[in-house]
């Protein structure tokens, strides 16, 4: 409850610096282009690694986010990010619906376009491989976040029985999953959905999830390649391309962190395909730690970041997920003050 009054009080003070931003429709397009793929690569690392590697998922902790935790750019509603359509009218429809949580099985005219209504979301922990305790703060935060944000509550689950019921979801996020988790026909499903217009989000781990299942890469860019030890700090620095995106504006940049650090060294292949942007990279090697695609109708957001619990409780990385999570949606116009007609209400 606490957090979720904070978010509350975050999205109020800093809508007060709505007209020091341009408009939505000032914003300018535009994402990446072009090139080669990175298939399933290396394996489950974690798997080879889980424990070896000092993972103790309660060490150090986040650092505090100072002043982005209050920056006044981060929810002041600000430009849509590049490659968002900007202006015009709420899409009232979208990969599951008109927002109030899904129903339509068709690909929406627009599906990048605005979205209107309320929207309702799958946290989704399975693990099969290193099993992360920070999972049940993580799913906290997902909770206080919808609550905050107007959306319907969010089913939290480990069973794969939502991919079933698709389409009464906007959104899945992949909470600290691990290895593999779907069966074939789950994946087709999910697939098919996504391309409907669904949205993907996924912390850290995610990328220690289905190795063999190419769609995915498609969604993630690529698997995780190792890490080092946890409770490392190190300074997450934003492209400055991304510095306007919902998910890193008005956060610290450079932005220290202490976390367990994944390595993503095939960054040069897939990070050209059509639609990916890297927000965010780590200073110390300038492999990437923050990413979205928006491409074949369907929305990703990945932060590499959520090792430990303590993360999850920073109200910096509440205002990440925030931004990377209404993005995914298409509800970024919803950061504005005063708000669009039809955005959620807490």
């Amino acid at each position: 409850m606490r957090q979720r009054n904070f978010l509350l009080f975050l999205l109020a003070v800093n809508a007060c610096g709505r007209t020091s931003h341009p408009t939505d429709q000032e914003a300018e397009g535009g994402r990446g282009s072009g090139a080669t793929g990175n298939g399933g690569s290396a394996g489950s690392a974690r798997s080879a690694e889980a424990g070896s590697a000092g993972d103790t998922d309660e060490s150090a902790g986040a650092a505090p986010g100072g002043a982005g935790a209050l920056g006044g750019a981060a929810f002041g509603g600000s430009p849509a990010a590049a490659g968002t359509p900007a202006g015009g009218a709420l899409a009232v429809g979208g990969s599951a619906g008109g927002g109030t949580g899904g129903g339509s099985s068709e690909t929406p005219t627009n599906a990048y376009g605005p979205r209107a209504g309320k929207f309702k979301m799958v946290v989704y922990s399975k693990r099969t491989g290193y099993p992360h305790s920070s999972i049940a703060a993580g799913a906290l935060m997902l909770q206080e976040i919808a609550a905050a944000v107007g959306a319907e509550p969010p089913l939290v689950t480990e069973e794969n029985a939502f991919v079933d019921s698709l389409d009464e979801y906007e959104l899945v996020f992949f909470m600290n999953t691990s290895g593999t988790i779907l069966s074939a026909e789950e994946k087709t499903k999910f697939e098919a959905w996504m391309k409907r217009g669904g949205a993907f989000c996924g912390t850290h781990s995610a990328t220690d999830t289905e190795f063999g299942w190419p769609f995915y890469q498609e969604v993630i860019g690529q698997n995780f390649e190792g890490h080092g030890n946890a409770g490392i700090q190190d300074s997450i620095v934003f492209d400055d391309e991304a510095a306007n995106h919902p998910a890193v504006r008005g956060l610290p940049n450079p932005w220290a962190r202490v976390d367990e650090w994944m390595r993503f060294t095939k960054w040069g292949q897939w990070s050209v395909k059509p639609g990916f942007q890297i927000l965010a990279r780590r200073a110390s090697d300038q492999q990437p730690i923050v990413w979205v695609r928006e491409h074949d109708n369907y929305r990703s957001f990945y932060t590499g970041i959520g090792h430990d619990a303590a993360v999850f409780q920073d109200p910096a990385v509440v205002q990440h997920v925030t931004g990377g999570l209404l993005w995914a949606v298409r509800r970024e116009h919803c950061l504005a003050f005063p708000k669009p007609p039809g955005c959620p209400s807490p």
